[in-house]
């Protein structure tokens, strides 16, 4: 990502208010989000950004619990429209810090969590930090689940204490990047729907590196949308089926071309 197109994504995200990354506020219902995105961490050149951030750049003692936060720590966290985190991905202590975090972010007013992770898992990671389901399976656990544990225990807690309207949701932001998570996760989707034809046409599907395949999704696309093949499946995963529908698509092209700026206008 070039700095001006990191600073062009935090402004979009800043001006639209409806995002938040790492930090931010989220206009349902005057929330807070948070996501991690690498706006600049993934810069090629960091000089023009240390001139804005180093003079701006506060030193607080590394917290071991939620409540060792600096309270001008939290404070300035909770002025913020959108907080934008940066991450070191398996870096378990870079994910504990987060989960230390969350709470007081909760008591600010966040309520959407944003991550940078394949788009067909979020249906489901939102599904478990919200107790709607209780296991992930094993590829969706590969990651470094700290913070989403950490989401998960929050939001339990929420429940018992009669604030379910204010959990925490997750949305995955980014393009899928492996091939194979799209068709596991419709499948996911398909199997407990019972739904024979969607199973069908997934294992149908030709190989993600062939035009015939991305064709294919495009054609799926046109009767989801349509409602012309609604698949039996709920209307919440007939949602999710469509928006992963298209995202896959984009992914799709995003493999092929392995193209920054494609990543971007997806995410």
């Amino acid at each position: 990502m070039s700095p001006k197109a990191a600073r062009s994504a935090a402004l979009a995200l800043i001006g639209a208010r409806r995002l938040v990354f790492s930090v931010g506020r989220c206009s349902l219902s005057t929330a807070y989000a948070i996501a991690c995105v690498p706006v600049v961490a993934a810069c090629k050149t960091y000089e023009s950004e240390t001139a804005v951030i180093a003079p701006n750049t506060r030193y607080f003692p590394t917290p071991q619990s939620s409540a060792e936060f600096a309270p001008e720590l939290v404070d300035a966290l909770g002025e913020a429209d959108i907080l934008l985190r940066g991450e070191s991905n398996y870096v378990t202590e870079h994910h504990q810090f987060l989960a230390f975090l969350l709470p007081r972010l909760d008591e600010r007013g966040f309520r959407l969590f944003l991550t940078e992770t394949n788009h067909a898992d979020g249906w489901a990671f939102d599904e478990y930090v919200t107790g709607r389901r209780d296991l992930l399976t094993l590829a969706q656990s590969s990651l470094d689940g700290v913070w989403l544990e950490a989401v998960r225990a929050l939001n339990a807690e929420l429940r018992a204490s009669d604030r379910e309207r204010d959990q925490m949701r997750i949305r995955a932001i980014d393009v899928d990047h492996w091939c194979s998570v799209y068709q596991a996760g419709v499948l996911e989707l398909a199997k407990r729907s019972g739904s024979e034809g969607l199973i069908k046409r997934i294992h149908a599907l030709p190989p993600t590196d062939t035009s015939g395949y991305l064709e294919s999704l495009e054609v799926l696309e046109a009767d989801t949308g349509a409602a012309k093949d609604r698949t039996g499946l709920s209307e919440p995963d007939l949602a999710s089926l469509r928006e992963m529908t298209t995202v896959e698509i984009v992914s799709t092209r995003n493999r092929a071309s392995r193209s920054m700026e494609d990543r971007e206008s997806a995410m």
